[in-house]
């Protein structure tokens, strides 16, 4: 019996100890399986920070593009260029940076939308702008190569000057360099990337320069040139107020057929009422009575209908009326379009045959006033008293800019009117941010460097000549003392030789071999 209990006993042991064994076993494998996850991680997170670090992003190919390698910090740089340069064109066709236009800066790019249609992110569209940009670097820098082009002295100057300008920009705002450079361009950017890639860069946008600049034309060649085209080149001024038909809104009808009657019924109101008042036109002076009588609120600025615009942007309406050879000045005529009619009065076709000037200022800025919306103050003794307060402001901010101009403008002429003597009083009294108050290449229209009308009407005097000043008042930005510096070139063949310039560079920059690209670890191409 003893032996039976001490049997029972005794197995009671083994499979207490059997599962002691096993449960030891099961724990020591759940150790080890945790210690590996943790390693696992740990290792990942490593090579992830190192994959990611700033040494890794300079120092490894990221982006190869046509056999030439980039690290991501080198496309940090590019990226963030892409970036600059796309709000910058916004700003100027748009005038300003327009919701949707451009991407909110106080969120990722991933996470903002630019095609809602692709789905596209921005920062897939700044990606993709940023490897077409530095494509057509990297085939410029090769045939720069090829062609044997060595960068030029006044180029790398340039790019010295530029460097030494950021340098001191971070020293203002208390930053070593290298903190400058990564708040602009990323973390990974440093000075040896910056330096090593505005090089990459300017030899490339040089080695383009030269051969932009590399063409010549014969004064004959453009003549011919500016004749075939000169519809499109020809600059026009005129004037043009819509008569825009009354509104109709298809849901007061109770079809289709009565809303297309009415809508045309309105139209035809408009065409009758432009034609009235086109008949009544026979001087520059009645048009602008007319728009004033017409809509006072619109068009009370005389200046709200005047256009001065080469062939090439005039409305597609009314501008084949324009263009007639047969036009003179004084003509007036209507143009139907899908919102009205038109009416024009036709001042001049100008063939650009003046010679583009050079000139210097000094300007006295009128101080601005506030800025008010005075339809928003409803009690009507309180908005006349914010208008009155306002345009006494106003007068005397023009007051002061005018004694300061005034004084200076005598001391300028007691002294002989010299250029020397004009670059001492800007020195101590311009509030021009230009270098020396210098304007050159100064034309007529928009596309190149046009003046205010109050200065482009006195430069463009007959008779004026090199050394002519005045003291000039303008609207926009207060007085100024304007000094013709000189002449250049004819206008008209300015235009043909950029034309011709830009079709036969066009040309040669298609003969260069187009390279690839490749990335070669995509996650980590952007630290923004």
């Amino acid at each position: 019996m003893s032996d039976t209990n001490e049997k029972m006993t005794f197995g009671k042991i083994e499979r207490r100890q059997e599962r002691n064994r096993q449960e030891a076993t099961k724990k020591k494998k759940r150790t080890i399986i945790t210690v590996l996850v943790i390693v696992a991680l740990v290792v990942a997170f490593a090579g992830a920070m190192f994959l990611n670090s700033g040494y890794i992003r300079r120092n490894f190919p990221a982006l190869t593009v046509g056999g030439v390698d980039f690290s991501a910090a080198e496309f940090d740089f590019f990226f963030t260029h892409a970036i600059f340069n796309h709000q910058q064109a916004v700003f100027d066709q748009m005038g300003g940076l327009f919701p949707g236009m451009v991407p909110d800066p106080n969120w990722p790019l991933s996470r903002q939308i630019q095609n809602e249609t692709t789905g596209e992110t921005w920062a897939d569209f700044f990606e993709d702008l940023t490897i077409r940009q530095m494509t057509e670097l990297v085939e410029l820098y090769l045939e720069a190569g090829e062609y044997g082009y060595v960068l030029r002295e006044e180029s790398r100057e340039a790019m010295e000057e530029h460097i030494e300008m950021l340098m001191m920009e971070a020293e203002m705002f208390g930053e070593s360099f290298n903190s400058y450079l990564r708040s602009i361009f990323g973390r990974s950017v440093n000075e040896r990337v910056f330096r090593s890639m505005t090089e990459f860069v300017t030899t490339a946008n040089s080695f383009n320069e030269y051969m932009w600049n590399a063409f010549t034309y014969t004064a004959e060649e453009l003549e011919e040139f500016y004749e075939e085209n000169r519809n499109l080149l020809d600059n026009f001024s005129y004037r043009v107020f819509l008569v825009r038909a009354e509104t109709v809104n298809i849901a007061d009808f109770e079809s289709t057929e009565e809303f297309d009657e009415a809508r045309e019924q309105a139209l035809e109101d408009a065409r009758v009422q432009a034609a009235e008042i086109a008949a009544g036109i026979e001087t520059e002076e009645d048009f602008i009575a007319a728009a004033l009588a017409f809509d006072e609120n619109e068009f009370g600025d005389p200046r709200s209908t005047l256009r001065v615009l080469p062939g090439e942007w005039l409305n597609i309406f009314y501008g084949p009326w324009l263009q007639d050879p047969a036009r003179v000045s004084g003509d007036t005529t209507t143009e139907d379009t899908t919102t009205g009619t038109q009416v024009l009065f036709f001042i001049e076709r100008d063939p650009n045959e003046y010679r583009m000037v050079e000139m210097r200022q000094i300007l006295f800025m009128r101080e601005q006033s506030w800025a008010m919306d005075f339809d928003e103050i409803e009690d009507e003794d309180a908005r006349q008293e914010a208008m009155d307060m306002f345009a006494q402001a106003e007068m005397l901010a023009d007051m002061d800019a005018m004694h300061r101009a005034s004084a200076v403008y005598d001391l300028f002429v007691e002294g002989g009117a010299t250029l020397e003597l004009l670059l001492e009083l800007m020195a101590e009294h311009s509030d021009d941010p230009a270098p020396g108050g210098l304007y050159t290449d100064i034309s007529k229209v928009v596309t190149q460097n046009k003046m205010v009308p109050e200065i482009e009407e006195w430069l463009f005097a007959p008779g004026r000549d090199i050394g002519d000043f005045a003291l000039i008042r303008t609207e926009d930005f207060g007085y100024h003392l304007v000094f013709l510096y000189g002449f250049g070139e004819s206008y008209r063949d300015f235009i043909a030789d950029e034309r011709l310039r830009a079709t036969d560079h066009s040309e040669w920059f298609e003969t260069i071999e187009p390279v690839g690209n490749a990335k070669r670890w995509a996650f980590f191409l952007t630290s923004h």
